[in-house]
């Protein structure tokens, strides 16, 4: 069902034979103009017409790539926008149906003539105002019967709505179809984010870990060093007080020997 509605969008802006761009780019990425041009058998000119047209009402979409080895000219490759082809033929459906709505109430409220020689129709103001005679044949104009005329009408707006009512739901097939893949797109970077934290959490407590290790190592090394230096130290500070005090002793002694002596 889609591919005819596409068909039919497609057809009234692209033109005669443009339906078949349908059966080339239909659920397709990226299609070469060449290849377009082949299956449509028409001029690469003609391709891009039919195409610009498209592309104008945002139907289609394209990216452009330098061909080196053609003298680096650009190929386009094209891409149909099925949301948007169809809700351009819903657009103008609808539009359409509002025309036939108002046709419908006046041929079902008024009253129209016509002159049978060129079936011409007047209506009952214009035909109030010519005197009921037309000005084209001079004959009396005749009331006309709009009961095939409202038949009519009436299968069309049918038709329409129906069309409507069938793109509507493609459209909503749709717009399920983007939410599902956007939320999918939305899970992926989700969990590749949450991968790449944990690769990284990881590789930080390895590095804590190996720089707490080293600093423990130095820690360790450093307190054994200061024990060694300090045993030195307290040796050599008790030798030399023992020295200071003896000869402090040795020489009160002789000043007292020389003190008593001079007494006597």
């Amino acid at each position: 069902m889609r591919i005819e509605l596409l068909k039919k969008s497609v057809s009234i802006v692209g033109g005669e034979g443009a339906e078949k761009l349908v059966d080339i780019l239909y659920n397709k990425k990226n299609v070469n103009e060449m290849v377009i041009s082949n299956k449509l058998d028409f001029t690469i000119n003609q391709t891009r017409n039919a195409l610009y047209r498209l592309f104008d009402h945002g139907m289609v979409s394209f990216i452009r790539k330098k061909d080196k080895k053609n003298g680096g000219w650009y190929t386009y490759f094209w891409t149909l926008n099925d949301r948007r082809a169809l809700e351009f033929l819903r657009d103008r459906l609808v539009e359409e149906i509002k025309q036939l709505s108002n046709e419908l109430r006046d041929r079902t409220e008024k009253r129209f003539y016509y002159s049978p020689e060129d079936d011409i129709e007047y209506t009952e103001e214009e035909a109030l105002e010519n005197g009921f005679i037309s000005p084209e044949t001079g004959e009396v104009l005749e009331i006309r019967d709009n009961s095939e005329i409202v038949n009519e009408i009436t299968k069309r707006l049918s038709d329409n709505e129906s069309i409507v009512s069938a793109i509507n739901e493609e459209l909503e097939d749709i717009y399920k179809k983007s939410v599902a893949a956007i939320a999918r797109k939305d899970r992926a970077e989700k969990a590749a984010k949450k991968k790449a934290r944990a690769a990284k959490k990881k590789t930080t407590k390895k590095t804590t870990k190996k720089t707490t290790k080293r600093a423990k190592k130095k820690v360790s090394g450093k307190r054994i060093t200061k024990k060694k230096t300090a045993k030195k130290k307290s040796v050599k500070k008790k030798a030399k007080p023992a020295k200071k005090k003896t000869t402090r002793k040795t020489a009160k002694k002789k000043t007292s020997k020389k003190s008593a002596k001079k007494k006597r």
